[in-house]
C-alpha cells in the first residue's frame, strides 16, 4: 500500500504540473498511469481484505485516490507561479530551438 502511495503521488503531481503549460493531459497518459498501478492494487488488496475487511480496504484505496488527487492539485497550484525555465525577459524563437532576448 505504501508503495502505491509513493508511486502514485509523483505521477499525479506530474499530471498537475503538465497542466501548467496550458496543455491538456492526454487520455493516453492518464490511462498509462491508471493501468500501471493496477498490478500493485491487485497484489495487495486480497491480503488487506482478508486481514482488515472489505470496508477498511475500500477506505484505504479511497485514501490513496484522494492523496493522488491532492498531489495533482498541489502540483498545479504550488508551481503555478514557477518560471518555465526561460531566461528572464527572453522568449523562444519560432524558427529555431533557441532563446531570443
Amino acid at each position: 500500500m505504501l508503495g502505491t502511495i509513493l508511486d502514485g503521488i509523483p505521477e499525479s503531481a506530474v499530471i498537475g504540473i503538465s497542466l501548467l503549460a496550458g496543455e491538456s493531459v492526454s487520455i493516453a497518459v492518464v490511462a498509462a498511469v491508471f493501468l500501471s498501478n493496477i498490478p500493485e492494487a491487485i497484489s495487495s488488496t486480497p491480503g488487506l481484505a482478508a486481514r482488515y475487511g472489505t470496508r477498511f480496504t475500500l477506505a484505504v484505496w479511497g485514501g490513496v485516490v484522494a492523496a493522488s488527487a491532492l498531489a495533482a492539485a498541489l502540483g498545479y497550484s504550488l508551481l503555478g507561479g514557477a518560471r518555465s525555465g526561460s531566461p528572464s525577459g527572453c522568449r523562444r524563437s519560432q524558427r529555431a530551438p533557441s532563446w531570443s532576448c
